[in-house]
């Protein structure tokens, strides 16, 4: 009898473990009603906490185009490679290169409640885009019935835990998915709807509930694939609803009547799109279908938001991060493929072949970007990137993971004129954007010109542009920079600039943007709006080595759109302390300290992102005795173990340095510890601010 209680505690001690090994990487899940029950703020870790708020996007003044919404449901959830401090990886990971057609991301795992890690909520919110988290209750699950149970003033515990734990890891709604019926004693469809309408109203205004097409008024799992007097009681409650993904056109027409008259709305309906579906399958009775039946899903995926944007409606795409789980290799082109309609290689091993759907599926020029809502990149009021990627590949081979320093990537990666193509391409090491240029054809003069960003910034008064940059060939010194202006009228104005050729390694460029003689010339009221920005390339091609005439032609480091009035917040560091923290697998070492920003500075984010955890800082470089740990997105950072060298005790310094959202020097800090393996840490100085030279590879000192 002692058996099965022994073995029971065994899997209790190994789930506690892994939980708090999860812990240090910033994973926080539960999957008990119990432990939901139990959850207080006081249960989290400052990893599991987003900092990054969510940058507001600037409203487009075109509307066409499908919403996306991207459901995870990556490898089970919570992969080393979203850890909140890095990762050493044998491959690149899914990430999604295409925030900028991405309207919502719902992190997904078959947990009870599925928070965010809060790489994913970093990236996404920087990049504009709304992040939910996931509760889902399961067939099998066991005390379903507390969604309904409400104490005597009708409040919802279940509810507002949920809300709590949003607002607490910092990220914005829930995907609510009930996949299993509720005891016949304890049902009602009212009381689900007040858990739904809680939910939404305890989150708040910018927040967001979405209802998954699952459970219906009668109490059981029948998907719906549409929106009808199944599912709209609780669609309408939650505010938005995503459907299962075995719709047809005719089931979408008539979820578009029903949002329409019932007042949800076209813009809260999404429907679901299974990337998987397209994989070959044995089992024809239970296959796997999404729109198109034929080549739907895979690299089809665009073909089934096609037919969404033609109707007006939008697009769920579960587990978009296929081409980095189901193919061993030329995962990225696979990727490109499915966005951007783009060919696959032609050697592509895959599990369906030798039945090749992916390729036979009609998926060139329909990828997802062509009726994907394209939202505008930075804010109203700033714009910024370093191009960084989610994964960065080092001299020596070895791949890094930075999940949560995505930033945002060219708008246009290759652009050709009659005569040559212009690439761009983003390279790691440190992270730029290097434009190229391969002759098409024989002519003498070559003119291009490439997109790389697509915004939509308030030139209320003078901006202020800053780019880093760094021109390769001397041959190729006619390039300029383009900024394109949109009026209120729909009229665009464009402003040049020539970039500097210069005998130092990198160039900085600084350009006012002043629009008031645009206003003042056709009698514009304003506002007037930064829209777009470019590199135009003009050559002689004739006259250019086969060498020159095919190569990389500029590096672009980083480029910042601001008001010119605005002024960087100052902050200083201090209170640095270094404390044993855990126990068991949990045992490590954390360093912690206190940010104050400069009360003279703005700090109401609404022109720079302001972080409630970190301030004006967007992350923080951590140093010890030398060598680079990595970065903190917290005010926290777990350090390895080990600190002795041969057995010895060492002095250990420990230098921080804030780096703001515009990737500029804040602050700095120095802190040196005496450190005794048997003791405590004995603090010996104080950390001070310091004003330093030094220039980092991907942040700027001001």
């Amino acid at each position: 009898m002692d058996q099965p209680s022994s073995q029971s505690s065994c899997v209790e001690a190994e789930r506690a473990e892994q939980r708090c090994r999860d812990a240090l990487k910033g994973f926080a899940y539960l999957e008990t009603f119990d432990e939901l029950l139990a959850w207080t703020e006081d249960d989290v870790d400052a990893l599991q906490k987003s900092n990054t708020p969510l940058l507001q996007r600037a409203q487009s003044d075109r509307d066409h185009g499908a919403k996306v919404m991207l459901i995870h449901d990556y490898q089970g959830g919570y992969n080393d490679y979203e850890s909140c401090q890095g990762q050493i990886v044998p491959k690149e990971q899914y990430s999604c290169n295409y925030l900028q057609f991405v309207e919502t991301f719902v992190y997904f795992s078959h947990r009870l409640v599925s928070v965010p890690p809060p790489v994913w909520t970093n990236t996404c919110h920087r990049n504009g885009v709304i992040v939910l988290g996931t509760f889902i209750v399961e067939p099998g699950s066991t005390d379903v019935e507390c969604i309904l149970q409400q104490d005597e003033s009708g409040s919802v515990w279940v509810a507002r835990k949920l809300a709590n734990m949003a607002k607490c890891y910092g990220f914005d709604g829930w995907l609510i998915n009930i996949e299993t019926s509720f005891p016949l004693l304890s049902w009602s469809a009212a009381k689900l709807e007040g858990f739904l309408r809680q939910l939404r109203a305890e989150l708040g205004v910018n927040s967001k509930v979405v209802w998954y097409d699952a459970l219906t008024t009668l109490n059981f799992v029948w998907y719906q694939n549409t929106l009808n007097y199944m599912n709209l009681q609780f669609a309408i409650a939650a505010g938005s609803m995503l459907t299962n993904y075995k719709w047809d056109p005719e089931l979408a027409q008539s979820g578009k009547a029903r949002a329409m008259e019932s007042g949800l709305g076209l813009g809260n309906l999404y429907f679901g799109i299974d990337v998987w579906a397209q994989n070959y399958q044995k089992d024809r009775k239970h296959r796997r279908v999404t729109w198109p039946r034929l080549f739907g899903g895979g690299t089809g995926t665009g073909l089934g938001v096609q037919v969404l944007q033609e109707l007006g409606l939008n697009a769920g795409l579960f587990a978009p991060g296929w081409s980095y789980e189901h193919f061993s290799d030329h995962s990225s082109a696979v990727e490109r493929a499915i966005w951007k309609g783009t060919p696959l290689p032609k050697e592509l091993p895959c599990d369906c072949n030798p039945q090749s759907p992916h390729n036979t599926a009609p998926y060139q020029q329909h990828g997802v970007v062509k009726y994907a809502k394209a939202f505008p990149a930075g804010s109203s009021t700033f714009f910024h990137t370093n191009f960084e990627r989610a994964s960065s590949r080092a001299d020596n081979g070895v791949i890094h993971a930075y999940l949560g320093s995505q930033n945002i990537q060219p708008f246009e990666t290759e652009s050709a004129s009659p005569v040559a193509q212009l690439q761009a391409k983003v390279h790691d090491s440190p992270s730029r954007c290097v434009l190229s240029i391969a002759p098409l054809s024989q002519g003498a003069l070559s003119r291009s010109r490439i997109q790389l960003a697509k915004m939509r910034v308030a030139a209320l008064e003078p901006l202020k542009l800053t780019m880093r940059y760094r021109i390769l060939h001397y041959a190729h010194r006619d390039l300029r920079f383009q900024a394109d202006f949109k009026d209120s009228y729909g009229h665009r104005h464009s402003r040049h600039v020539t970039l500097v050729v210069t005998d130092r390694q990198f160039a900085r460029l600084e350009w006012t943007l002043d629009t008031s003689e645009i206003g003042c010339a056709a009698q514009i009221e304003p506002p007037i709006f930064l829209e777009s920005l470019f590199i135009c390339h003009e050559s002689d091609q004739s006259s250019l080595s086969p060498e020159v005439a095919k190569s990389d032609i500029l590096e672009i480091y980083s480029i910042s759109v601001l008001p010119q009035s605005a002024r960087r917040c100052r902050c200083e560091i201090d209170d640095i302390r270094l404390e044993k923290r855990g126990t068991g697998h949990g045992r490590h070492l954390r360093l912690s300290w206190k940010i104050h920003p400069d009360s003279g500075h703005s700090a109401d984010g609404t022109i720079m992102p302001y972080s409630p955890i970190t301030g004006p800082c967007a992350y923080f470089t951590i140093c010890a005795d030398g060598q680079q740990y990595g970065r903190a997105y917290a005010l926290e950072f777990v350090l390895p173990l080990s600190t002795e060298r041969n057995g010895a005790n060492v002095v250990r310094e420990v230098k921080i340095v804030g780096i703001g959202f515009d990737d500029r020097i804040l602050c700095e800090a120095t802190n040196i510890f005496d450190i005794e393996e048997a003791d405590e840490w004995v603090l010996v100085e104080r950390a001070s601010l310091e004003e330093s030279s030094d220039r980092h590879s991907f942040v700027e000192q001001e």
